[in-house]
């Protein structure tokens, strides 16, 4: 099937008119698994437009052995055109892996920040949470994606006050991972979601975060100051977040 893939058009075609282009292979991949991993839009289309059956839309959202749907294999694999045609073509854009990861998750934790416009129009997608109980935006934090945060910071829908399964804020997880550059950018963010209130009362709610504690009842500032998270203490005095 990949092999066929690869080739030229008139094989395509061949491919095309097989009765069986709908099977999947010993890892359950479909046709449509390997043309996203080789983005093929053009073979998605085609095989879309040809049979409009049940079995078409199956094969479209069909679970592979690693739990991933072929818009899973084009996110992965950075695969745009395939997620434009498949998104076009109305898949499912929010089945689950086996960790509980969606396509976005995905495409946070590998910066594809092209590909997030495709996500935009549902807010749903971006509160779905993993089996850790993270959203695709505290995976971005862990994946250490600034720049994508920072990109979408006018994206109401991130998830910005949501906690995980540990009940760890995405400031827990920016200070868990001594990332005082991620400190920087969440706060910034927070900042534009608090909207245009006096200075004052702006640092005072920004400092009432550092107090929301976890399951294990460590606030964000807990962590921050033991001594070996010193980098994230220093930041959060560098952005008067903590009375010197």
């Amino acid at each position: 099937m990949t092999a066929l893939l690869k080739a030229d058009m008139p094989l395509i075609e061949l491919l095309l008119e097989s009765p069986y282009h709908f099977g999947a292979d010993r890892k359950s991949k479909t046709i449509f698994h390997h043309a996203a991993e080789l983005d093929k839009p053009f073979v998605i289309e085609k095989l879309a437009c040809y049979r409009k059956d049940a079995a078409c839309k199956h094969a479209l959202n069909a679970l592979d052995h690693e739990g991933y749907t072929p818009m899973h294999r084009a996110v992965i694999n950075k695969s745009l055109g395939s997620v434009q045609e498949l998104s076009r073509l109305g898949v499912f854009m929010d089945p689950e892996d086996a960790y509980g990861l969606t396509p976005l998750h995905h495409a946070v934790e590998l910066g594809l920040s092209n590909f997030i416009d495709y996500f935009m129009y549902d807010k749903s997608l971006f509160t779905k949470t993993d089996k850790q109980g993270n959203t695709p935006f505290m995976n971005a934090i862990l994946a250490d994606q600034r720049d994508l945060l920072l990109m979408n910071r006018n994206n109401p829908h991130l998830g910005l006050f949501k906690v995980n399964k540990d009940g760890d804020s995405p400031l827990h997880l920016a200070v868990a991972t001594k990332n005082s550059s991620m400190i920087w950018c969440l706060m910034y963010y927070y900042a534009i979601h608090i909207g245009q209130i006096p200075y004052e009362a702006k640092q005072s709610r920004l400092k009432s975060l550092l107090q929301v504690r976890n399951k294990r009842g460590q606030s964000v500032l807990d962590i921050a100051s033991l001594p070996s998270y010193k980098v994230c203490y220093d930041r959060l005095k560098e952005l008067g977040l903590i009375d010197k």
